[in-house]
C-alpha cells in the first residue's frame, strides 16, 4: 500500500488548515471583531475632549490714515481670536457600565474561540490518528490476504496429491474469505476517517487519496 504524501503532512499544519477555513471559528472572529468596536465606542463615550476653536472676525482701525480711511468706509475691520473648549461627557456612571458590559462580551468570546481552537486541535488530531492507523491496517491486511491465498493453493495442490481433505481445503477458503472482508472493512474505515479529517479541517483533501493498488484485489488460483 502507497499513500499520498499529503497524509503524512505535519501536524501543525493541519491545525493550520483548520484555523484558517473552519467556518465556525470564522464565525466567532467576525463576533470578536464587531465586540472590539463596541468597546472602542465605549471608551470614546468617557474620554474628556479638548478642542481649540478660532474666528476671524473684521472689527478695529488699520494702522495707517489710509487704510483706516478705506476700511471705515467698507466696514471691514479684521480681527482673530482662539478659544479652548472642554467637553465633559454627561452620565460618566451609565458610560462606564456601558464600558464594562462591552469588555466582559469581548472577554466572554475570546475565551470561547480559545475554547474552539482546542477542541479543533483535539478533532483533527483524532481525524489524523484515526487516518493514519487505518492505512497502516490496510496494508496488514494485504499481506494476510496474500498469505491466506497461498496457503489455500498448497492446501488444494495437497488435495490433488492426496494427502489434504475437502474439509481442510474449505476452512482455507474460509480462512481467505474472512481476511478479504476484513481488508474491505477497513478500506471502508480509511474513507470515513478521510471524511472525518476534511470535516475536522474545514476543506476538502483530494491529496488524501489512498493508493492501494490495481483493484486492490488477490487472484485466487484455479480450484
Amino acid at each position: 500500500i502507497t499513500a499520498n504524501p499529503a497524509v503524512g503532512r505535519a501536524f501543525d499544519r493541519l491545525v493550520a488548515d483548520a484555523i484558517e477555513t473552519r467556518n465556525d471559528l470564522r464565525a466567532t472572529d467576525a463576533s470578536i471583531e464587531q465586540l472590539r468596536e463596541g468597546v472602542v465606542q465605549a471608551e470614546n463615550q468617557l474620554r474628556v475632549q479638548l478642542d481649540l476653536t478660532g474666528a476671524l472676525t473684521f472689527r478695529g482701525v488699520d494702522g495707517d490714515i489710509g487704510g483706516a480711511s478705506s476700511q471705515a468706509i467698507s466696514g471691514d475691520y479684521p480681527s482673530a481670536n482662539a478659544a479652548l473648549v472642554l467637553s465633559w461627557p454627561l452620565g460618566r456612571r451609565a458610560a462606564k457600565a456601558a464600558l464594562r458590559r462591552a469588555e466582559i462580551a469581548l472577554e466572554q468570546a475570546e475565551v470561547l474561540r480559545s475554547d474552539q481552537v482546542s477542541n479543533i486541535i483535539a478533532e483533527v488530531r483524532r481525524a489524523h490518528r484515526s487516518l493514519q492507523a487505518a492505512i497502516e491496517g490496510i496494508a496488514a491486511l494485504r499481506e494476510e490476504v496474500i498469505a491466506a491465498d497461498a496457503s489455500l493453493q498448497g492446501e488444494r495442490k495437497r488435495l490433488e496429491r492426496g494427502s489434504s481433505t475437502v474439509l481442510a481445503v474449505a476452512q482455507f477458503e474460509e480462512d481467505l474469505t474472512d481476511a478479504e472482508l476484513r481488508l474491505l472493512e477497513t478500506r471502508t474505515k480509511v474513507e470515513q476517517a478521510r471524511i472525518r479529517l476534511e470535516r475536522a479541517t474545514g476543506k476538502l483533501l483530494p491529496g488524501y487519496a489512498i493508493d492501494l493498488g490495481p483493484d486492490d484485489e488477490v487472484r485466487r488460483g484455479a480450484p
